[in-house]
């Protein structure tokens, strides 16, 4: 935490003097509490463009009963190059990269994704937020309302995962059922050019209403799969991963 303040005066220093035209590795923590996943992912900004990548778990696709006899399922998909999503403000573009359960394996796809709109609501309300001064903001975003706290002091218009649009770093994001949350645990300056669009055309590349079809699909597609292994007319209550992904709503 005191690498963090020291980074962060020096980074204060930066910004008095210098236009932002540098790169910046922002390191978060990202925890899913439906998923049991807690991973470190960074956020690389350059310009006018930025990547986000999630660190890899190991997870792995499971069915259990829970002690409500509902069974949910998780099926999650990982290779070497992860999961990530690009942002091009220059654009408005945005496009990321995600895992689709399809004929009983799971497959990468580029997604071409709306420029979200986040409809931010600023609050007068100023924290302290891992030893840094921010001012709180909240948003609804795709099934999940959220609470926000940026770094008034950082004016990087940015943040972790596909989120943006406030005046300063975005520090925390914390979801209002208390299922999702960022939190930045160091900020750094880069000397290279750390994004390369060329990573975006490494995978068959869809539309976001395409991967949102893919996935429901997907969900029906394993459901009728656990139905035909259960005798004649029994019922069954099932809890899918999508519950827990970030995004519960695709429309």
């Amino acid at each position: 935490m005191k690498s963090l303040i020291i980074t962060l005066l020096l980074l204060s220093s930066f910004f008095s003097n210098a236009q932002n035209t540098q790169d910046f590795t922002i390191t978060y923590s990202y925890v899913n509490y439906g998923l049991k996943k807690n991973v470190s992912c960074e956020l690389i900004t350059s310009n006018d463009k930025s990547i986000f990548v999630f660190g890899q778990d190991n997870a792995e696709d499971s069915v259990f009963l829970d002690e409500s006899e509902v069974v949910n399922f998780s099926i999650s998909g990982k290779d070497s190059i992860g999961q990530w999503v690009f942002k091009d403000f220059s654009k408005q573009e945005i496009v990321f990269r995600d895992f689709v359960f399809s004929n009983n394996e799971n497959t990468p796809f580029i997604v071409v994704d709306e420029f979200p709109d986040f409809s931010w609501e600023i609050t007068n309300i100023k924290e302290t937020v891992n030893n840094i001064k921010c001012i709180k903001a909240t948003t609804s975003f795709r099934g999940r309302s959220y609470d926000a706290w940026y770094a008034v002091d950082i004016p990087i218009n940015n943040g972790p995962w596909k989120f943006h649009g406030l005046p300063g770093l975005i520090i925390k994001v914390v979801s209002l059922d208390n299922k999702i949350q960022f939190a930045v645990t160091s900020i750094k300056q880069t000397t290279e050019q750390s994004i390369a669009d060329e990573r975006l055309l490494t995978d068959q590349t869809i539309s976001f209403e395409e991967y949102a079809a893919y996935r429901e699909k997907a969900v029906d597609e394993f459901i009728q799969k656990l139905y035909s292994k259960l005798p004649r007319g029994a019922s069954i209550k099932v809890n899918s991963s999508i519950d827990h992904n970030i995004e519960t709503e695709f429309k």
